[in-house]
């Protein structure tokens, strides 16, 4: 045995909770968005204009949303007090979908963008229900919230014009936990994670929730985004989230049925849970990780021995 093989060498890295913002390209290359700390960053998503990010903060007190001007890194606060998390755009830009928990009270709410009004109650919940897309007419919301039976499910909120609502309802009836449903820009099909396989794996139906499935991940898939053209779908592969993976998008013409094309991987990057597309698809939104204390460099002496002690059958 050599003393190669007896000497172990391994970098411990810890995560404190702590990240940074950051633009990616097609390659992988990431920069940092300016004028920005790290933070407690939770699941933020890009303006319909590129030109903002939606977020929440994490403080001792709970979370707020925020928003981040993208090109002057500029902030501005948006709620104040509970826990707010999970925000959305509309269609339009003009207002923040979020889930809310303010005075013991879960809730899925609406606040301007620009900070020009107060937060509105859009649907009182049970428990936390987190807003995941909007239909492009900006009358139909998906979220996902967990069940009596502890299975999560995307469920839907028809939205009229004055803001009220009608009764909510689930997508469709499902037989395993589903979540993270992303509706199509032309708003015929709907994106989502669904663990049916055994493994979250992402699949596209028809925004009606009738119909086959098809599976687009070939293995593993959360979080998917469709580009804002509708021609391409992203999402990240084997947890955590490493493997930024997309798929061509188009239609068979012939029955209408969608037709993935097979997947190809962009780069490898650790991400958090905050991640989008431009509207040029040619950049992504990114959370870099913050280690605490950098890296710690640890040594082990006579492993393969110590291996090979603890290997042995028991002394009769």
């Amino acid at each position: 045995m050599t003393r190669l093989q007896e000497l172990a060498l391994f970098v411990a890295l810890s995560h404190d909770g702590w990240t940074t913002l950051a633009w990616a390209d097609r390659s992988g290359g990431a920069h940092l968005l300016p004028g920005q700390a790290r933070a407690k960053w939770g699941a933020g998503r890009v303006s319909p204009d590129g030109l903002h990010v939606a977020n929440s903060i994490s403080g001792s007190d709970g979370s707020d949303i925020w928003t981040l001007d993208a090109d002057r890194g500029t902030v501005t606060r948006l709620t104040f007090g509970g826990s707010n998390q999970t925000p959305i755009w509309t269609p339009d830009g003009r207002a923040l979908v979020y889930s809310s928990l303010v005075d013991k009270k879960f809730a899925l709410a609406s606040v301007p963008a620009d900070a020009s009004g107060r937060p509105v109650v859009l649907l009182e919940t049970d428990t936390r229900a987190t807003p995941s897309s909007i239909s492009r007419d900006g009358r139909t919301l998906f979220y996902t919230q967990t069940g009596s039976d502890k299975r999560p499910r995307v469920m839907t909120l028809s939205l009229t014009i004055n803001g009220a609502t009608a009764a909510p309802r689930a997508r469709h009836d499902a037989a395993a936990a589903e979540g993270a449903a992303e509706v199509s820009p032309d708003g015929k099909w709907v994106a989502y994670e669904s663990s049916e396989s055994g493994d979250k794996e992402v699949y596209v139906q028809a925004v009606s929730g009738t119909g086959g499935r098809v599976r687009v991940s070939a293995q593993g898939g959360v979080s998917p985004r469709w580009s804002r053209d509708g021609r391409e779908l992203f999402y990240w592969a084997n947890e955590p989230t490493s493997h930024f993976v997309a798929v061509d998008a188009a239609t068979d013409s012939t029955n209408g049925t969608f037709r993935p094309s097979q997947p190809r991987e962009l780069f490898q990057k650790m991400s958090g849970t905050t991640w989008d597309t431009t509207p040029d698809r040619n950049r992504f939104l990114i959370e870099m990780m913050s280690p605490t204390g950098g890296s710690t460099l640890a040594t082990v002496t006579n492993w393969f021995e110590d291996l090979r002690k603890r290997a042995a059958p028991p002394s009769r």
